[in-house]
């Protein structure tokens, strides 16, 4: 006979083999994670401990960070009144655009703004004195990624003439790295002994110490002038340069100084300036061994104004002048014959740079451009065309010149004479 508990315990047993067979095993929520079979819950479940995961540890919005990157970081540009600048900035993502934020109008004018695929152009004119401010940002779709600010300090010619002589008198001042600030007591005594007891070696040294400032001030007025050139302020850079000219005539940058303002002549477009200026030089000054790069530019000057038979008889005489000189008579070789080859005067023009490869093999560059030259018009000019001595003067300057900036098209010719015109033994 059966008792009532076992039947109890029988009948539970039953109860759970008919659950398992219908519903499956019992699960916790532990093992909901771990099982392959559950793909639904578990990715719930990943999906919210992500976002849980984020909201906890979020971090600051990037913007913030370049604020203060921006405010720590602000670049300084100095530059005179009527002398154009750009500011340059690199595109940091596809997407984004450089733009201008703010900036001082009353200081500033923005000419043009320009881009390209990887960078983006500002162009700003000074228009009064003082000090300008310029914000820039990049944008994006997302808000703004990056900024970057420039404070541009505008002067007058006088004032940037006045910071460049500080600025060098400073680095004349610093002491060496060894030697200490102040000099010993004795040392002073000595020198103060030395000076009372020669008054004639005090006046010598008070004529040394005032001629490094002289050459330093023709120093610095040259940088001036040249600076102006290369940022296209040709009126200024003429200003200074007539100043130069009238102060220090006996001066090592006259020379330097009389070309530059050739070139800003030029930069005007009023070569006849230029021309005159340098005729007023070699006229004054009559050693050709100092003055021999003003015949060159007085020359070149009389080329833009389109004087070619002028210039040709500049060149004829400069071969007549500077006889002992070989590497002047060699680019004067070089100059006259490409300016015969541009007037399409090929028999003159060729004859010219074979006179100059035969004397002057050895002149580097020079030698180097007429082999080259000699190469393509013995190429390509009709009626002379000479593929052997086209191939032979591309071929001399491979092996002569093979660092030059002309090695690497003669190369290319010289392979291309001898696939196609040249039966090759």
């Amino acid at each position: 006979m059966i008792t009532g508990t076992l039947k109890k315990i029988i009948a539970t047993i039953l109860f759970i083999l008919i659950n398992i067979t219908v519903f499956g095993l019992p699960y916790n929520k532990y093992s909901i994670r771990r099982s392959s079979s559950y793909t639904g819950e578990r990715k719930v479940h990943r999906r919210y401990s992500r976002v849980k995961a984020y909201r906890g540890t979020r971090r600051r919005r990037p913007v913030r960070r370049n604020k203060r990157k921006a405010r720590r970081n602000i670049k300084k540009i100095r530059t005179v009144i009527g002398d154009n600048f750009i500011i340059t900035l690199k595109r940091k993502n596809i997407d984004g655009i450089w733009a201008i934020s703010n900036y001082s109008k009353q200081f500033l004018e923005l000419l043009e703004n320009r881009r390209s695929v990887k960078n983006t152009y500002f162009i700003f004119k000074p228009i009064k004195n003082g000090v300008a401010v310029v914000r820039m940002v990049f944008k994006t779709r997302r808000g703004i990624r990056d900024r970057e600010n420039y404070t541009v300090a505008v002067l007058t010619p006088k004032e940037y003439r006045k910071s460049i002589a500080k600025i060098e008198d400073d680095k004349q001042n610093k002491l060496k790295p060894g030697s200490k600030k102040s000099a010993s007591n004795s040392d002073n005594r000595k020198a103060e002994k030395i000076s009372i007891s020669n008054p004639d070696e005090e006046n010598n040294s008070q004529e040394n110490n005032s001629e490094p400032t002289n050459t330093e001030q023709e120093k610095s007025q040259f940088g001036l002038i040249k600076d102006m050139l290369s940022r296209k302020a040709y009126d200024h850079a003429i200003k200074e340069a007539e100043a130069f000219i009238k102060k220090y005539q006996n001066s090592r940058f006259l020379v330097d100084v009389i070309i530059l303002a050739g070139k800003a002549y030029n930069g005007l477009k009023q070569n006849a300036k230029a021309v005159a200026l340098y005729s007023m030089y070699i006229n004054k000054v009559k050693n050709p061994n100092i003055s021999y790069p003003v015949y060159f530019a007085r020359a070149k000057g009389y080329e833009k104004m389109g004087r070619d038979k002028q210039a040709q008889i500049e060149y004829i005489k400069m071969l007549s002048k500077f006889k002992s000189k070989p590497q002047i008579l060699a680019r004067t070789h070089l100059l006259l014959g490409k300016l015969y080859l541009k007037n399409k005067n090929f028999t003159l023009g060729l004859n010219e740079l074979e006179r100059l490869v035969k004397r002057f093999p050895d002149q580097g560059d020079i030698t180097a451009e007429a082999y080259y030259h000699l190469g393509r018009n013995y190429y390509k000019t009709k009626g002379i065309e000479d593929y052997e001595k086209s191939y032979k003067s591309f071929h001399k300057l491979i092996i002569s010149f093979p660092d030059s900036r002309y090695a690497v098209p003669a190369r290319r010719m010289a392979r291309y004479l001898r696939m196609n015109y040249i039966n090759y033994r």
